[in-house]
Formats: C-alpha cells, structure tokens, sequence
C-alpha cells in the first residue's frame, strides 16, 4: 500500500472511531455523575464490553423497574487522549500484526498476580474509580471488561472504596478464560459457559461466587424475528439463499475485500450482504470490488438491526467477538466464524467447534469452500442451527441481572 492509500486510511479508520465511540465519549466525568445504585464500568476495545453492560442495563430496567444505572468507559476516567491512541493501536496491531497482539496477549496471560506489574495494573485509575463511585453512591460496581474488574476488586479488598459496595461481579465476554479476568476478591462472576465456569474454579475461585448464565445480550437477539419480513425489510428474494457477512464495527476483519470478492463469484446462487460498519473507506472499497458480482450484492454500513439481518440469513459470516457467537447462538443461525483474531477471538472459535455450533474458516480460499458447501448442504445448515439454538442462551441478560440484583440490592 503507498504512502497516499495509508494514509486516507488513517484518516477513515479515525473518522470511524469517532463516530463508534461518541456515545460513550459524551458521558460524563465523576463529578457530573448521577446517583444510581448499580455502576458499569466498560471499555472501548471492540463493541462487546460496551454491548453487554448496555444489554444488563436494558435488562436490569425490566427485573427491577426503577432501577438507576450509570455505564461509564473505565480507560475515559484515567485519560481520554491515551483511551483514543491506544484503541488505535488496538485495531492496526490486529489489522496489520496478529502476530504482536498474539504475543501481547499470552504474555499478559502469564503474568503472576503479585508480580510488581499485576499491582500496579491494579492501582490503574484508583483515584478517579474512587471518585466515580463516591459521586454516584453505586451499591454493585459490574465490571464487562478486566482491567477495570481487577482494580475495583483490589480497592473493594484493602477498604479503600466509600460507600463501600455491597457486590462487585465481573461479566466475562469471551468463551475462553484469560487470567486478568480473575482477581480473587471479585464477589460474583457471570460466566459465558460452564467451560468458563471450570477454568475459573481451577484457578482458586469458589463455586458460590461462579454463575453460569451466558454472555449478556440485547432483547432484539431474543425475540423471535419472522424471517420473511425480514427478508423484505432488506429488499431480499425470499427463495434465494442468503449469505450475511458482518465485518465487524471497525472492519477488523483480515483479508475482508478478498474473502468478499470469493463469495461475490461462487458459481452456486445467492445473495450477499455485506456489513462494513463504521468503516466508510472499506465500504466503499466493497461497493467498487463487488460490482461485477453475478448476483445480487447488497453492501452495507453501521446497522442497528442485526437480529433481522441473522434471521435473513441461510448462512451467517461473522468474527467470533464474544458478544457477536452470543447473538448468533441465541438466534439459532448456522454460522461460519472466519479469520478469528489470535488469542480470544481463537479460544471462541474452538468452542464454537467443539460444540458443532459453527464452521470455522481461516483464509479467503478456505471460506468461500465453506459456504460453498453449506449452500450446497441444507441439511448441514439445519444441523448448525439447532446446535447453535441448543448451545445460546437468549435469556442471559435477564438471568445476569437478575443474580446481581439479587445479591447486591436485596
């Protein structure tokens, strides 16, 4: 890529950002904080964090009616500008070196929880977590991310927090453990699945602060969507094969044009849909590279109505995010999770593989086989579905809610 390409991508991937994260950058300091009894602290690296506390919020609304929540992104409180640089940094070193953020990611896993480095990420933020819940008087701080579960468990264990919390629990996004989930004074953690469950206990957490409910969605994953109404919601033939292929809200998806362009030429009929998020460069890279397509192309940006897209949907094409396999296995779709990001992204495919809930495809070559097969296939593709029905937990938001309230403001 030449020196001009670089860099109106650049350009495109901040302007994306900033339209991704505006909501959460308009949230208030601590000191502009309303009360409210139950605090989430979140953060922007990807959409899950942010997506679960949203989903526990909309649901703690239903379980208790008046309930007052405030989210905030915990990386915000210790400095906007650095929040911003390093979400940046975040997303090229997945785009452009897997490799380094593979190596970033077993090296943190492997770091001692007395070591000098694992306390002073404890420290991260003290004081301005101190103040945030000193101004909103929060009874239940609930962590989606780990960073800022360890730092308030840490406080919640030496007494440094006023009002002291009556439960802080620790939402866990992936399908996989990463050891700075843990910290040992956490009171309650939701986890995505019972293998979570078993990784946390073999670590020294006991049973009763461990609750298996699913990872927290939105309730437009759990209601039923009719699939011929959303296939014309979208403009869709409804006796042709659909493909969704959902990029990610940042298009982190590696090697995304190419696998695009291989599923735009199979010789089997289909319709594809294509969701480019909040990247407006790789969308209208898309638009010009699948023009020539033999059938019917669909290219899309930011959408909010994801659930009608999946019920569309013969085949879904998806990263496996934490919050994205939730969604689809909630939704019974059959699914192919394609170029997983190292380490997290990885531990969900190998779920979702050894549940027979998804196929999983590493290269453009490799996917466009896949679907290939699954279009060919409807048997297979129902066999993916029911497991995938049988695997989700649609309720989990509820359920989640539901224990923590229970526990923190009985």
């Amino acid at each position: 890529m030449d020196g001009t390409r670089a860099g109106s991508r650049l350009v495109a991937l901040r302007q994306s950002l900033s339209k991704a994260v505006l909501p959460l950058r308009a949230v208030p300091a601590w000191r502009d904080l309303q009360p409210a009894e139950v605090l989430m602290l979140t953060a922007t690296y990807g959409q899950g964090h942010i997506q679960a506390a949203r989903a526990l919020a909309e649901a703690m609304a239903v379980v208790r009616p008046g309930i007052r929540t405030a989210s905030i992104d915990f990386f915000d409180l210790i400095n906007p500008v650095f929040n911003a640089a390093t979400r940046l940094a975040y997303i090229y070193s997945v785009r452009k070196a897997p490799v380094l953020w593979r190596e970033f990611y077993e090296r943190t896993a492997r770091i001692d929880p007395d070591s000098f480095l694992q306390q002073r990420l404890y420290h991260l933020g003290e004081s301005a977590l101190r103040r945030t819940i000193e101004a909103t008087q929060a009874r239940v701080v609930v962590s989606t991310h780990p960073t800022p579960g360890g730092v308030v468990a840490e406080l919640h264990r030496d007494g440094k927090l006023w009002p002291e919390p009556a439960l802080t629990a620790t939402v866990i996004t992936d399908y996989v453990l990463h050891s700075q989930w843990v910290h040992p004074s956490t009171g309650l953690y939701l986890a995505s699945c019972h293998d979570v469950a078993d990784e946390l206990m073999a670590r020294g957490i006991p049973a009763s602060r461990i609750e298996v409910t699913g990872i927290p969605i939105r309730s437009g994953f759990r209601r039923p969507v009719d699939r011929e109404a959303a296939r014309a919601r979208w403009g869709l033939d409804a006796e042709r094969p659909v493909v969704v292929m959902l990029i990610g809200a940042h298009g982190m998806m590696r090697g995304a044009v190419e696998a695009c362009r291989r599923l735009a030429r199979l010789p089997e009929p289909l319709q594809l849909v294509v969701v480019a998020g909040f990247d407006r460069h790789l969308q209208a890279t898309l638009e010009a590279e699948l023009a020539g397509s033999p059938h019917p192309v669909r290219v899309l940006g930011f959408v909010e109505e994801v659930p009608a897209l999946m019920a569309a949907s013969d085949v879904l094409v998806t990263k496996p995010g934490g919050l994205t396999v939730s969604e689809a296995l909630a939704m019974g779709t059959c699914t192919v999770v394609y170029s997983p990001i190292p380490g997290q992204e990885e531990g969900n495919a190998a779920y979702l593989r050894r549940h027979d809930a998804a196929e999983v495809a590493a290269s453009p070559a490799e996917l466009a086989f896949v679907v290939e097969g699954l279009l060919q296939a409807p048997e297979r593709r129902r066999q993916l579905a029911e497991r995938a029905r049988q695997l989700g937990r649609p309720d989990a938001a509820t359920e989640a809610a539901s224990l923590i309230l229970g526990r923190g403001l009985p």
